[in-house]
């Protein structure tokens, strides 16, 4: 009777903490895709992804969590992958609500054949909105007076956690559910009475679910957006594929 129910704590522990794993992805993922929806209308109705620039975006570099008390970097590359001079202008929109909800600031880059310039930007409580986004559109123009042709986002989750900074919140939240899921696992497999195909089965799973759940912590982390968005489907896939294998009385 005390390995049944050790083993069922060992259940309910690696079910708290798959859930623990995907709230902090799912939100990840939320505020990147509410950031897509961040347009000034100038910009929206100016945009021509058709237009031929000589320029070149990396990806946009945002901080996934950061605390209400903190000023955060925001940071992208612009590469000039043509064999002469060119002059690109970058323009940066920042959510900023007690100045008609966007900030905008331009900047002139002169780079040589190959060169690549890094630039980066802050942003702190004051850039806000819906008391829980910091929002970040960047774009990239053939000069100042061509429309803007490429763009990359970002959305930010602010968070206050008493006096805990973004690092640490993630740390903290992606730390205690992969530990928590490789102990419940660890448990179950420990004190589980039988030991039926179905069971070793839904263990296999198990293990797969906590390496899909860091993968996609990582993904998130990174910025690979869209495997970020397929590992969190994959992971609901698997967490019912647990329940069919482990309780189901079939």
């Amino acid at each position: 009777m005390k390995k049944k129910l050790i083993s069922i704590l060992g259940m309910i522990l690696f079910i708290l903490s798959t859930l623990l794993g995907f709230a902090l992805n799912a939100v990840t993922i939320y505020a990147d895709l509410e950031g897509t929806s961040f347009w000034e209308i100038s910009d929206v109705a100016s945009f021509d992804s058709t237009i031929e620039t000589d320029g070149r975006f990396g990806s946009l570099q945002c901080p996934v969590i950061m605390g209400t008390q903190e000023s955060k970097t925001v940071k992208i590359k612009v590469r000039n992958p043509k064999d002469y001079p060119i002059n690109p202008w970058v323009v940066a929109t920042f959510s900023q609500p007690n100045q008609l909800d966007i900030l905008r600031e331009k900047q002139e880059l002169k780079l040589g054949p190959g060169e690549t310039a890094e630039i980066s930007w802050q942003v702190t409580n004051q850039n806000l909105m819906y008391r829980r986004f910091v929002f970040v559109r960047v774009f990239l123009l053939q000069s100042y007076y061509h429309p803007p042709s490429i763009t990359r986002h970002c959305g930010i989750i602010m968070a206050d956690f008493g006096n805990l900074d973004g690092n640490q919140i993630i740390g903290l939240a992606s730390g205690s559910s992969i530990l928590g899921m490789v102990i419940g696992i660890l448990l179950w497999r420990r004190f589980s009475i039988s030991r039926i195909r179905r069971e070793v089965r839904g263990l296999g799973i198990m293990a797969w679910l906590t390496g899909i759940t860091g993968l996609n912590i990582l993904a998130n982390l990174a910025g690979w957006m869209v495997l970020a968005d397929l590992l969190l489907i994959l992971t609901v896939l698997m967490f019912v594929a647990i329940f069919e294998n482990v309780f189901s009385n079939r």
